[in-house]
């Protein structure tokens, strides 16, 4: 909102298509119709929690995960993504799970040139802060305040990665 309000010249449209408790599968089946036919100059991307929380296992996930960037380049070479790093809340038992899905998307975003968004490190950090439950009210799932956090961090990266 705050983009299309500071720039309307640009005409500007936001789509969001999250769908909650989705995994990279269900992501997968609605590829075409969610991303393919709306043809964005952007795709900002966040998968993987429930992936771990289901039991997707990790090699699925990554090939999945790559060939549904790999379609999203092919419709559109000139696509810029933005890929998210699936988070935990801090402070509670490691998730070796979720610290592998991380270990992926990194790996995707390099392979297909994509920004990287560090959601962990930035709920890591605040944390310092304030407590994790500020932030993160379950395992998962941000606050009002953690989420101003992701958008924040968000902005941050894609600005500094297409400054290059």
């Amino acid at each position: 909102a705050r983009h299309g309000a500071a720039f309307p010249a640009r005409r500007l449209d936001f789509m969001n298509r999250g769908v909650s408790g989705n995994t990279v599968r269900d992501l997968a089946a609605r590829w075409r119709t969610d991303v393919l036919e709306l043809k964005p100059d952007l795709l900002s991307l966040l998968i993987g929690v429930n992936d771990a929380a289901q039991g997707v296992p990790l090699d699925e996930y990554e090939r999945t995960y790559d060939r549904l960037l790999t379609e999203a380049r092919a419709a559109n070479p000139r696509l810029r993504l933005v890929l998210g790093e699936p988070f935990v809340k801090p402070g509670g038992p490691p998730d070796a799970d979720i610290r592998q899905r991380q270990a992926i998307v990194a790996r995707l975003a390099r392979k297909h040139g994509a920004a990287f968004v560090k959601y962990q490190q930035v709920f890591d950090a605040a944390t310092r802060r304030a407590p994790a439950d500020y932030w993160i009210w379950d395992r998962v799932h941000p606050t009002y305040r953690g989420h101003q956090l992701m958008a924040d961090e968000w902005e941050r990266t894609v600005r500094d990665f297409w400054k290059r």
